[in-house]
């Protein structure tokens, strides 16, 4: 017999931490998130529709995944435009007892949108915190190189700005790090995204 891992109410399913300049904002990020690493191409579009479902809007994505084409064309597109409903296709075949725990999972997150979609896409974004993480390739001492490959993801994905924007690694030399998160200063004060972890 399976067993369903369900989350505590008693907490609320956000975590505030200060952000902006001087900390004088607050981001919302979502306790439970689901991480994309070394989830092949071939089955990112269905974990992320999956995920979704089951209440998560905390998605760790990063180039170096080589998962944001797949997600960004269907399940987040999906989503954004229609709601649950939209992904309707994903959970054609999937055990009915798996949907059922996802969509228990789901009513205990208090973070479902309406499944019909009538939220509006403003608001299924508003919800979501997609966390990306810049590989050492895309770390540069260029600051307008930097920009140009955060603003290119955020087109990429069509979600019109990320939630946080990370360094995956510091094995970079200082010239670069330092140019990058002169880069992600600019890009958040700008409103490209909201944080930098």
């Amino acid at each position: 017999e399976r067993s369903t891992i369900k989350p505590s109410i008693s907490q609320t399913p956000l975590l505030a931490i200060k952000a902006g300049r001087e900390g004088k904002s607050t981001i919302n990020i979502p306790r439970v998130g689901f991480s994309l690493f070394k989830t092949s191409y071939e089955e990112a579009g269905k974990c992320v529709a999956l995920a979704l479902r089951g209440g998560v809007r905390h998605f760790d994505i990063g180039t170096s995944y080589g998962t944001n084409g797949e997600i960004a064309q269907q399940p987040l597109k999906l989503y954004l435009d229609n709601g649950l409903v939209g992904l309707k296709s994903y959970f054609i075949g999937e055990d009915d007892e798996l949907l059922k725990a996802l969509d228990e999972a789901a009513a205990l997150s208090k973070l479902q949108s309406a499944p019909d979609g009538s939220v509006g896409r403003g608001a299924r974004r508003s919800q979501l915190f997609v966390s990306h993480k810049l590989s050492n390739k895309e770390q540069s001492s260029s600051i307008l190189d930097v920009k140009r490959r955060v603003k290119q993801t955020i087109s990429n994905l069509n979600l019109g700005y990320l939630d946080m924007v990370s360094m995956h690694s510091s094995l970079t030399d200082k010239e670069r790090r330092s140019a990058t998160y002169l880069a992600l200063l600019e890009l958040r004060d700008g409103g490209f995204i909201k944080s930098i972890g």
